[in-house]
């Protein structure tokens, strides 16, 4: 093995180990995302509803369905983000 096939082994490696920890980090932050978003959801939940069953005043429950409503477009935007920069040869 000369020195320049060594290089480009020792180069390739690099670049593997380089995007597994983007990757992970990636991942990491789609966990924390999904996270926030669960917890979101069971607060309006708990605003909607209220721990007694009983449901709040109007305004606060159209209130609480607005938010969630905006958090449900915008998960939705992030995958089709998601979707369009992994998919760049379909021609977006």
């Amino acid at each position: 093995m000369d020195g320049s096939s060594l290089l480009l082994t020792i180069f390739t490696i690099t670049i593997i180990i380089i995007s597994m920890i983007i990757i992970i980090i990636i991942s990491m932050i789609v966990m924390i995302i999904i996270i926030i978003i669960i917890s979101m959801i069971i607060i309006i939940i708990i605003i909607i509803k209220g721990p007694d069953g009983k449901e709040k005043s109007d305004m606060l429950t159209a209130l609480a369905e607005d938010h969630l409503n905006d958090v449900f477009s915008n998960v939705a935007a992030m995958c089709t983000m998601a979707v369009s920069q992994n998919t760049i040869a379909v021609g977006w």
